[in-house]
This record gives C-alpha cells, structure tokens and sequence, in this order.
C-alpha cells in the first residue's frame, strides 16, 4: 500500500496489512485486549493489530465462530467507524450473531463533534482527528484509535459523552434494523389525523376571511400583508418592495 502522508503531529504506526488466517488466535487476543478497533465493511474486518493491520474476511475458516464469539463478547469494548453498517449487516448474514459493547463510532463521534459539517466520510475523518492522508483503507484502521483518543477528548470537554452513549449509539443500532425490517404504522391513525389538520386549517382560513372581510391566498406574503395592513389597518413598520415588515428597525 501507499505511504501515509502524516502531518507532524500524527504518530508512527504501521500500518502493513496481512491477512489474518488463524480466527481463534485473533479472537483470543482481543479477548485478552479487553477491547477492538477496526473497520468494517461487507463482511471484510480491518483490526487494528501490533504489528500491522490485521484482515478478517469471510473466506476465511471460521470466519462464522469469530464473528459470533468475539461480536457476542460483551468484556471486549468495540470501536469502529460507522456501526449502522456492522449491524445491518449480520442482521442479513445471520440472526443468532449479537452484537453487544460497541462503544465508540467514529463517525458518530465526528457528527457530534460538529453536526454542521455535512460530511463524515471515513477518509475525512482520519485526516481531521488523526492527522494522516490517505487512500487505503489499512491505514485508516491503523490510525483509528489516534482518531479516537483525539475525539474522545473533544467530547469529554464539551460534555457531550452522555448525547453520544446515551443516544447517537444505541440509535444507530435502532435505525439499521428499521431499515432492514421496517415498522409499523397506524395508517388509519395518520389519515385521521391529516384529515383533522385540514378541519382545523379550513375553520381558521374562513375566521380570518370573515375578519379581513373578503378571500384571498394565506400563502402570499404580499397578499396577507395587503389584508393585515391595508384592509385591516394594523400597524405596520415599513413596506418594503416585496410586501410589509414586521421586524422592529434597527436602532
């Protein structure tokens, strides 16, 4: 793979990725770990390892055990980017394999870090909070847990741990099986409450064309402004080119 481009904050990790052919050997050392950083995607793991980048795919024998044995395990703390996926995932590959302890998302975290960005792409996220520019996916593995620890730190500051662990976590796991099993609705109990909304909308709309004294379109500022302002005769700041203002002017 590519050499990162690391800034000079960033540190020394390696970051060669080797397949991992032995599963139970994995396993018992994140089990030894106490806790897992990795990067999932279509059924490929990516662990961050002492000697590299480790990959745990499919394909590999075992592949089945692992996942059920080291995803079930709730001593072995879980971080990873995007669980949204992870869990949507088995629940198409396998309904007995359970996910407990995953605690930290990275992408999640960058969201609520700063919810107006817009973007929270795995790649920008490594090369905001880890400090490292690249294109292969190792790599981000490798420097995930420097994305964290910086994150982490920015979330304990701003006190926003409890909007994370609380909510933002336990959603994603909500949300991907919303979208692979779906849910109930009362269909009869929204058209209900549709058609009251529109009882209620045409009972105001005929109220204030009795008290303005003829018709016309409430969605038109210039119109209603005409009726409050110039029929009705309320006060009015200013007219402006394109209807009547109500803010108080500037002092």
């Amino acid at each position: 793979p590519e050499k990162p481009v690391e800034s000079e904050s960033a540190p020394e990790i390696c970051t060669d990725c080797y397949e991992q052919e032995d599963l139970k050997f994995l396993y018992n050392k994140l089990k030894k770990d106490g806790e897992a950083y990795f990067i999932f995607d279509s059924g490929i793991f990516w662990f961050k390892a002492d000697n590299g980048v480790a990959k745990a795919e499919p394909e590999n024998d075992g592949y089945t055990e692992f996942c059920t044995e080291f995803l079930f395990n709730k001593d072995i703390k879980k971080y990873t980017y995007n669980s949204k996926q992870l869990y949507a995932f088995f629940y198409d590959y396998s309904n007995d394999i359970e996910i407990n302890s995953v605690c930290g998302d990275a992408m999640l975290s960058a969201y609520v870090i700063n919810p107006s960005s817009g973007a929270y792409d795995l790649k920008r996220v490594i090369e905001e909070y880890a400090g490292v520019e690249s294109d292969e996916i190792s790599v981000y593995a490798a420097y995930l847990p420097a994305a964290f620890a910086k994150m982490n730190a920015m979330t304990d500051e701003n006190n926003q741990n409890r909007l994370l662990e609380e909510i933002e976590l336990p959603l994603a796991r909500v949300l991907a099986s919303m979208e692979k099993e779906g849910f109930l609705v009362d269909a009869e109990g929204i058209k209900n409450f549709g058609d009251d909304m529109q009882e209620r909308i045409e009972k105001l709309a005929a109220e204030i064309f009795e008290e303005a004294g003829y018709e016309f379109n409430l969605n038109s500022p210039k119109q209603l402004g005409e009726a409050l302002f110039e029929k009705m005769g309320l006060p009015a700041k200013k007219k402006t080119k394109s209807g009547y203002s109500k803010r108080k002017p500037q002092e």
